[in-house]
């Protein structure tokens, strides 16, 4: 979810830039895990390039209001949840940069795009690792296709209350505008997500950090 800066207020613009002043640090700890495995920067580098393009690529739902596919469970799965977030983060200054997203707006953006449904996708992962079968297809299913829908779900409820809290529209408004287009977009979600981690499993195991195929193949 991308915002124009006029749409949320100046207290909730300050707040977004606090909140993600301190989750940044717990982002930038996760580089510790590049040492040991270097070729995991070249993976938070293509992981930067292809979310910026993923956000890029927005449906207009409202008056500075942008919709656009996720993509962060993917790059959660893949990276872990810290390295993701510095993914995320690089892709939100590279949009900036280009002029596409505003500087004001952009904590909250990578809040609502990374952060949050990050979060989610890092619980369903510890779900599925000690509370579900070990089962590869269990962990594709459940930690790609449906937490993916989950974690654009979360997006949107914490966008209505942002934009209600903001003045912008009222709850109902908003979350009628955001709830036309959700349907549309919870597909292309979950396909996206499922199909690049279906595809990493199958060719790159390793390449996954969350995933463990000693864990859901070997044991």
């Amino acid at each position: 979810m991308q915002f124009d800066a006029e749409v949320l207020s100046p207290g909730l613009v300050s707040l977004c830039w606090l909140l993600a002043g301190l989750l940044l640090p717990a982002a930038l700890s996760g580089l510790g895990v590049v040492r040991s495995a270097p070729y995991r920067l070249h993976l938070v580098a293509g992981a930067a390039v292809a979310l910026a393009l993923l956000w890029s690529v927005r449906a207009a739902v409202d008056p500075g209001v942008g919709l656009h596919v996720l993509g962060i469970t993917a790059a959660v799965l893949l990276l872990g949840w810290r390295l993701a977030m510095l993914a995320a983060a690089l892709a939100s200054l590279a949009l900036v940069l280009l002029g596409d997203t505003p500087w004001a707006s952009a904590p909250a953006g990578w809040l609502l795009s990374a952060a949050a449904p990050g979060a989610v996708a890092a619980a369903m992962a510890w779900i599925a690792r000690f509370h579900l079968p070990r089962n590869p297809f269990v962990f594709i299913f459940v930690c790609a296709f449906f937490a993916s829908g989950l974690a654009l779900l979360l997006t949107w409820l914490l966008s209505t209350a942002l934009l209600a809290w903001s003045g912008q529209a009222s709850p109902s408004g908003v979350d009628g505008s955001l709830l036309a287009f959700l349907p549309l977009v919870i597909f292309p979600e979950g396909f996206i997500n499922g199909a690049i981690v279906s595809m990493l499993i199958v060719y790159r195991p390793d390449w996954v950090r969350l995933y463990d195929e000693r864990f859901y193949i070997r044991s």
